[in-house]
């Protein structure tokens, strides 16, 4: 007679990685390749060297990977531990699975193997990465916007502080018409509009009276209240006046003029 007992535990995750155990991991990436070709071809390259079983990269590339991971703000560093970022995390989920695996990096340090040895043309790996990623252009990025941890634009340009919270106020891009504060969130309605969810809702206009702000003088507007002398044309006479930019507590923008011309 077999008798069996149920016993109620609970899964413990890996512990984080720290700096010498993902470099240690990544002298055995082959583990986490899923085509046997690859896997082997790894494995193969690295019979009798010591503390390598199927890797991608030297030792001092897999270094200067981590720490460029650092400075781009994928990952960070806490108690000695390596942590995700949520735009490490995002970046991560918006690529194709194809270019996040690790069997095409397996592949493309391969190529790099013959191209040394001479078996491959030069231009090998460069073709062979531009084909991966042709293949996924039509559908590339759509609709992903990636983050810092704090929830900043990561394409988002700071141009100064937001005279009514504080903020940084960013520019994200020639294409948008105006400079915002950073603690905006927007959330569309069901009539597909957009409505200010949270945040001071400041905003400035890119362009005041035919005159298209420079960053130079959107930060003068916002730490000084008005830019330096610009020089404006009437647009009856065709005279040109000078004419300060003044932002009021109102957040709108007006002009001051230098001298008598150009009133209309």
């Amino acid at each position: 007679m077999t008798s069996a007992r149920i016993e109620q535990k609970q899964t413990k995750p890996r512990p984080p990685y720290t700096e010498g155990t993902l470099v240690k991991d990544m002298a055995s990436a082959a583990r986490y390749i899923s085509d046997r070709g690859l896997r082997a071809a790894l494995k193969r390259k690295d019979e009798g060297k010591p503390g390598e079983h199927g890797s991608i990269g030297t030792t001092a590339t897999r270094a200067s990977t981590i720490e460029t991971l650092k400075k781009r703000g994928y990952i960070t560093e806490h108690k000695g531990r390596l942590l995700s970022t949520k735009l490490g995390r995002d970046f991560y989920h918006a690529c194709p699975e194809e270019i996040r695996g690790v069997d095409t990096t397996a592949r493309w340090w391969l190529i790099q193997e013959r191209v040394a040895a001479g078996e491959a043309d030069e231009y090998a790996v460069a073709e062979d990465v531009i084909r991966v990623f042709e293949a996924h252009r039509p559908t590339a990025w759509q609709g992903v916007r990636l983050t810092f941890e704090d929830g900043r634009d990561k394409a988002a340009k700071v141009i100064g502080t937001c005279p009514r919270c504080g903020s940084d106020v960013v520019d994200r891009g020639k294409d948008r018409a105006k400079f915002v504060c950073s603690s905006n969130r927007w959330r569309e309605d069901g009539d597909g509009k957009f409505q200010l969810a949270s945040g001071c809702g400041f905003e400035l206009w890119k362009e005041s009276f035919g005159h298209r702000l420079t960053a130079t003088q959107a930060k003068a507007l916002l730490e000084q209240g008005r830019t330096a002398p610009i020089a404006f044309v009437n647009g009856k006479t065709g005279e040109e006046y000078k004419a300060r930019l003044v932002l009021g507590d109102d957040g709108k923008v007006r002009r001051e003029f230098c001298d008598g011309r150009g009133r209309r």
